[in-house]
């Protein structure tokens, strides 16, 4: 997945985490074991809520200064 974005009437009401935990269970039964993401326009709490958590510092932040603003690379386990 290349972007996950909401409409703003729909903010609040649950439609970003469903849709991704739709996608951690596609990628579950793909037998995928890790995600990595990057979070933009002050999207950290809401990848946090979801179990992602910063990087350690160097893993996965060549490509960050091609983003706009502050970007944070972010990873998580999504097999349990």
């Amino acid at each position: 997945m290349h972007d996950l974005a909401v409409h703003p009437r729909t903010h609040g009401q649950g439609v970003g985490r469903r849709l991704a935990q739709a996608l951690f269970g596609t990628a579950r039964g793909l037998g995928l074991v890790h995600g990595a993401l990057v979070a933009v326009l002050d999207a950290r709490p809401f990848w946090e809520n979801l179990g992602f958590a910063a990087a350690a510092p160097g893993q996965g932040t060549t490509a960050l200064a091609s983003y706009p603003g502050q970007a944070l690379y972010m990873v998580r386990r999504i097999d349990a």
